[in-house]
């Protein structure tokens, strides 16, 4: 059945164990007055509404008799006591009830009170009348006085009704705490919430492993959607350092630019670029040319080490030959070798100073070419000897002492003699020194021959 809370009126089941708008119990704590009807809790002990008990109804009235020399009548007692004062000024407990024969010589009338407050001290005229009350109910009062001076006092109705008019007051302040206990608990998890979204966005654009960790410990009960982002990014900064370590170890130009293609934000993108400059700076210094360091400063513009190679260019274009004392050069080498495959000491000596370097050898002459080609190139079993020019790989100019020029150059070559047995051929690296439009040097330093590449199956 739906009944109204007893306390707050908000409509709930008579078999429901609390109020789910105050939190009073309901179940087995209410009862129904059988006087007025109303509901009402157990523990309150009388109606709020008429102010009766369940014992008032059901009990029958109990019937007192006194002496008939008192000349009065028995009087009916109930469940609650009424207080007067009379003319000495003593609070006298008595029991109330209409007598059914009424004296002729005293009419003493006091009212029920019904306030839910203890009644107030009689008025004026109630205190004359008890002092005109006539000896008979002097005689019935003082009993009464002695009587409740040595017994215990009991808690009257009116103290019940005060007592239970402090309920709406504790339901109050109880409302009260548990609001503001809601309040705080939804400051606290606002407060919570904005402290994890936070910590989120700091832990997702760290790229540190040991902060989004320290995230996931502190905030267990984030929102999942959060928590699997940041264990990814986890996951994904783990591997990207297990391929950082690969790279390391390779330490190379194209594996590092192979990692920074592939991992654009990583952390190590700095050190990564350093690596790259320094190791190609040391790839131009080897090679030591113009190529080199002018390719250093074309694919690194910002490299660090752009100015030293601005001055290694410098010197060596100020020490560069021009292409046509390059090309000057490179004939005369040419008509050399030429000279040689001919057996022509004409040719060879129209190419060379009167005293020359000679394969190491300083104050050759072209008697020297002819006694090496004699003795070292043209043996019996020969048929001819060949030599190829390669490309020039380097020519310089330096300016001599005594205002000259000196022209030197570098080129590889090839010699390939055909016997009656079959050809051979050998490589070397020619280098020879121009003057004046004259070779005053030349050697050549036999290479080793390139590797044959392996067949494979």
């Amino acid at each position: 059945m739906i009944i109204k809370c007893p306390e707050c009126g908000h409509q709930v089941s008579d078999k429901a164990p609390v109020c789910p708008s105050c939190g009073v119990e309901i179940a087995g704590h209410i009862t129904k007055c059988s006087h007025c009807g109303e509901i009402y809790l157990k523990e309150d002990i009388i109606c709020p509404n008429c102010h009766c008990t369940e014992e008032s109804h059901n009990e029958a009235p109990k019937v007192e008799e006194t002496p008939k020399d008192r000349q009065t009548e028995a009087v009916k007692t109930t469940d609650y006591h009424e207080s007067t004062t009379v003319a000495t000024g003593q609070i006298v407990d008595f029991i109330i009830e209409e007598t059914p024969t009424p004296q002729p010589t005293e009419n003493i009338e006091v009212e029920k009170d019904t306030e839910p407050f203890p009644t107030p001290p009689p008025t004026a005229p109630q205190q004359v009348i008890a002092e005109e009350a006539p000896t008979t109910q002097e005689v019935v009062a003082e009993p009464l006085v002695a009587q409740s001076l040595t017994q215990d006092p009991t808690p009257t109705e009116t103290d019940k009704e005060k007592n239970n008019n402090h309920l709406p007051l504790l339901v109050s302040v109880l409302l009260a705490l548990l609001t503001a206990a809601l309040f705080v608990f939804l400051y606290n998890k606002k407060s919570n919430t904005s402290n994890e979204a936070e910590a989120y966005e700091t832990a997702m654009s760290s790229n540190d492993i040991e902060v989004m960790n320290t995230y996931l410990n502190d905030h267990s009960n984030a929102p999942i959607a959060h928590l699997r982002a940041v264990k990814a990014q986890v996951q994904k900064l783990k591997q990207e350092n297990a391929d950082w370590e690969e790279v390391l170890k390779a330490n190379n130009i194209t594996t590092y630019e192979s990692y920074l293609a592939g991992h654009p934000k990583t952390v190590h993108k700095a050190e990564i670029v350093k690596r790259i400059d320094e190791l190609a700076w040391a790839e131009a210094t080897r090679l030591d040319n113009e190529a080199s360091y002018l390719g250093y400063k074309e694919k690194y513009p910002n490299g660090v080490h752009n100015k030293e190679a601005d001055e290694k260019l410098k010197v060596l274009l100020d020490n560069t030959s021009s292409p046509d004392e390059q090309r000057v050069a490179e004939s005369l080498v040419r008509d050399f070798l030429r000279g040689i495959n001919t057996k022509s000491t004409e040719k060879i000596a129209a190419v060379v100073a009167t005293q020359f370097s000679f394969l190491g050898a300083s104050g050759a002459t072209t008697k020297d070419v002819a006694t090496y080609m004699r003795e070292r190139l043209y043996q019996a079993d020969v048929k001819s000897v060949n030599w190829h020019l390669g490309s020039t790989t380097a020519a310089t100019t330096d300016k001599m002492d005594d205002g000259s020029v000196m022209q030197t150059i570098k080129i590889p070559a090839q010699l390939v003699i055909e016997r009656e047995g079959g050809k051979s051929s050998k490589r070397f690296a020619i280098q020879a020194k121009v003057q004046d439009k004259r070779i005053v040097s030349i050697n050549w330093v036999q290479q080793a021959a390139p590797a044959k590449p392996t067949e494979t199956e």
